[in-house]
C-alpha cells in the first residue's frame, strides 16, 4: 500500500464479547472478531477491538493524509470494534480522530456492542449480512458528491426495514467525499423485475423516471457502465404505464 491509496476493509462473519483484558472497557467486555483460524475456547486467537484499532492506525499511516480508509464490520457485537484506546472511562465512547499526517478513517458497524446481527433475505431470496447488503445497495447510488455520512444514512434506511432488531453504528471522519470523490456516478438504468416471456419483461421504473409508453429502452449485459462500443443484447419500448412497466424487447 502506498501514500494516497484508498483501503477498504470488509469483514463479514462472527463477532462476540469476551472479558476485557486491560481495564479500558466500562462494561468489562471487549468486542472481538472470530477469524478463520480462531478457536472459541482460546481468547488469544480472537481479534480484539484494541488490536483492530492498532492495525487500522498502521493502515492510516501508510495511506497518509491524501488517502482514505473505509471499514465495514458485519458481525454480532460489531459496534465500537475499531475504537482507539482511551484511558478515561468517561470518554471511552468518544472515538479518537486521525491526526493530520494519517488518512481519514470511516467505519460502519452492523450493530451496537451489546447487540447481535441477524442475516436477512435479499430480493433474490438469498441470505446476506444486513450491513453488507445495505452497503452494496447504497453504493449503487453513490456519486462523486456522496459523503461517508450520506452513504451511511442510506445504509440505515435500508437496514431499518430489514434488520429492525439491530442498530447500525458509525464512527470516524464522515463529512468528506467518499473515496475522495473518485466515484463513477452510475448511469440511469432499470433492472428487470419479472421476465414475462421471450419478448416482455416488467422493469423497476415509472413515469417519474421518464419511462412513458413508447420510450425506447436498450438491454445491456450486467455490470455495463459505459455503453460506448458495447453491443446491446436487445432493444425494445415501453408498452404499459403501470407502477412497473412492461418492456417489449425486439430488434
Amino acid at each position: 500500500m502506498n501514500a494516497g491509496d484508498i483501503a477498504f476493509v470488509h469483514f463479514t462473519g462472527h463477532g462476540l464479547q469476551i472479558p476485557d483484558n486491560d481495564g479500558d472497557e466500562p462494561d468489562g467486555m471487549d468486542e472481538a472478531l472470530v477469524l478463520f483460524d480462531s478457536r472459541l475456547n482460546d481468547d488469544a486467537s480472537l481479534l480484539r477491538d484494541d488490536q483492530m484499532w492498532a492495525l487500522l492506525e498502521k493502515l492510516c499511516e501508510k495511506a497518509g493524509p491524501s488517502g482514505q480508509v473505509l471499514v465495514l464490520i458485519d458481525a454480532c457485537h460489531a459496534g465500537g470494534g475499531a475504537r482507539g484506546k482511551i484511558s478515561s472511562s468517561r470518554q471511552h465512547r468518544q472515538y479518537a480522530k486521525n491526526s493530520p499526517d494519517k488518512a481519514p478513517l470511516a467505519a460502519f458497524f452492523a450493530c451496537l456492542p451489546h447487540e447481535r446481527s441477524f442475516q436477512i433475505m435479499g430480493e433474490d431470496r438469498k441470505p446476506y449480512g444486513p450491513l453488507t447488503y445495505a452497503f452494496c445497495l447504497a453504493m449503487q447510488q453513490a456519486t462523486p458528491q456522496t459523503t461517508y455520512r450520506s452513504l451511511f444514512e442510506k445504509v440505515v434506511r435500508t437496514m431499518a426495514g430489514r434488520a429492525f432488531r439491530q442498530t447500525p453504528e458509525v464512527q470516524g471522519e464522515l463529512d468528506i467525499l467518499l473515496f475522495g470523490g473518485r466515484v463513477e456516478a452510475p448511469p440511469p438504468y432499470f433492472t428487470p423485475l419479472v421476465v414475462l416471456d421471450e419478448t416482455r419483461a416488467m422493469v423497476r421504473g415509472g413515469l417519474l423516471n421518464g419511462l412513458h409508453p413508447g420510450t425506447e429502452v436498450v438491454l445491456y449485459p450486467v455490470d455495463t457502465r459505459d455503453t460506448v462500443g458495447v453491443e446491446s443484447l436487445a432493444k425494445g419500448f415501453i408498452i404499459d404505464r403501470k407502477a412497473a412497466f412492461g418492456v417489449r424487447a425486439g430488434a
